[in-house]
C-alpha cells in the first residue's frame, strides 16, 4: 500500500509541542530510560519481511553496521514506544545509504517491510546512517509530527552519538519520540512478529536534506540525561536559554568566590568515601514513579532506593560529609591539612 509523508518529518498538520525535561544528575550522566529498561522483559523476534538492498528485520531494530553495544536493550526501548503509542516502528542502523536519498532508503524500508498497520497508514522509521553522519524519522501519515517537533526529536541522540554511546542516543531519541504522541498501551513493551504491512509512503522528490537531521553539528559532552518515556520535545530554545541565563549567573559566582582561593578552583576533588557504596540488589520501579521522585527527593523512599540502586542518584554518609567540612576549603585545596592538623 503506497502512502504520501514528504521525507523525515514534513506534514500538513500541528501538533502542539510539550516541553522536554532535562536533569543534571549523577556523576555519569546515565540515561534513566536505560536503567529501567534493563528490568523489562525482552520480546521475540520472531518476525519476518521481505529484503530491502539487502537488508532483512531483525526484529523492531536492525543494526546491519554492528555498532549496537546491547540490542536487545534498544529493542526493548523500541518494544515500548509500539506499546505505548500503538504506532509499530523499525529502528535501522546503517554505515550508508550509498548516496541514496535517507529519506527515500527510510520510507523504502518501510514500505517493503510493512511497518505500521494497513489501514491507518501510521509505520515510522527510524534510520541512523553512521558514515553519513546522517538521522530520519520517517512517517505514514497516520503517525504525522510537525516537523520542528521531529527536528528537536533527533537532536536527543546527537550528543550520545558523539560519544559513540549510539544505544543510548536511539533510545534517547526514542524516549522523546514516544512523549509526541497520545498514550495508547500498556506498559509491557510488545513482541515483534512481524510487521503489520502497512508502510510509510512515498517520499516527495521535492525534499530535500534540510528536511533531515544531520549529525554534524554533534554535541561533546552530554551530561544532560533525558528521563523516561513520556516526555517529549518542544520549546526546547526558549528553555535552554532559560537555564543558560541561570548557568551563567551561577558561574559568576561561584568564579568570584574561587578567585580567592589558591590553588584554583579545578583542583577541588570531592573524594569517593564521602559517598555509600550502590546497592546491589534493591527496588525496581515504574518510570513515572521514578521522575516524581527526581522532582521531590524523599517523598518516595522505594523510588529513591531504586534510583540509587542504578546510580542516578548518590547517597553520602553523613559523618563523613561533616567531618570533611571541617576542613577550610581553601586549605583541603591546597594541601594544607598538616599545618591545622600539627
Amino acid at each position: 500500500m503506497s502512502m504520501r509523508c514528504d521525507g523525515a518529518s514534513h506534514s500538513q498538520r500541528s501538533v502542539s509541542p510539550v516541553p522536554i525535561i532535562w536533569f543534571m544528575i549523577g556523576r555519569l550522566g546515565v540515561l534513566l530510560g536505560v536503567l529501567l529498561l534493563a528490568g523489562l522483559p525482552l520480546g521475540a523476534q520472531t518476525g519476518t519481511c521481505t529484503e530491502y538492498e539487502g537488508i532483512t528485520c531483525q526484529g523492531w531494530v536492525t543494526d546491519t553496521a554492528g555498532i549496537l553495544e546491547n540490542r536487545e536493550l534498544v529493542e526493548s526501548a523500541a518494544g515500548q514506544f509500539v506499546t505505548a503509542t500503538g504506532h509499530e516502528i523499525a529502528v535501522v542502523v546503517v554505515d550508508s545509504t550509498g548516496g541514496v536519498d535517507h529519506s527515500e532508503f527510510a520510507a523504502g524500508l518501510g514500505n517493503t517491510w510493512g511497518v505500521g498497520s494497513p489501514e491507518d497508514n501510521d509505520g515510522i522509521v527510524l534510520l541512523l546512517a553512521v558514515s553519513d553522519r546522517f538521522t530520519q524519522i520517517e512517517t505514514g501519515p497516520g503517525a504525522e509530527l510537525d516537523t520542528s517537533i521531529l527536528d528537536q526529536v533527533r537532536e536527543l541522540g546527537n550528543g550520545f552519538f558523539a560519544e559513540g554511546q549510539f544505544d543510548t542516543g536511539l533510545i534517547a531519541i526514542l524516549s522523546g519520540l514516544q512523549g509526541a504522541y497520545p498514550r495508547a498501551g500498556g506498559a509491557d513493551p510488545a513482541t515483534h512478529n512481524g510487521f503489520a504491512g502497512g508502510g510509510v509512503g512515498e517520499t516527495d522528490s521535492s525534499s530535500d536534506d534540510d528536511g533531515g537531521g544531520s549529525l554534524a553539528p554533534w554535541l561533546i559532552g552530554g551530561v544532560a540525561v533525558l528521563v523516561g518515556g513520556g516526555i517529549m520535545a518542544g520549546k526546547l530554545s526558549d528553555r535552554r536559554k532559560q537555564e543558560q541565563s541561570v548557568l551563567k549567573g551561577r558561574e559568576r559566582v561561584v568564579d568570584s568566590e574561587l578567585a580567592r582561593l589558591d590553588p584554583a578552583g579545578h583542583e577541588i576533588v570531592i573524594p569517593d568515601e564521602l559517598f555509600l557504596p550502590n546497592p546491589s540488589d534493591g527496588p525496581t520501579v515504574p518510570t513515572s514513579r521514578a521522575l516524581a521522585e527526581l522532582s521531590a527527593l524523599g517523598l518516595d523512599s522505594e523510588a529513591l532506593r531504586a534510583l540509587w540502586r542504578f546510580g542516578v542518584v548518590e547517597v553520602g554518609d553523613r559523618t563523613t560529609i561533616d567531618k570533611y567540612q571541617e576542613m577550610p576549603l581553601e586549605m583541603r585545596v591546597s594541601d594544607e591539612q598538616e599545618l591545622l592538623e600539627g
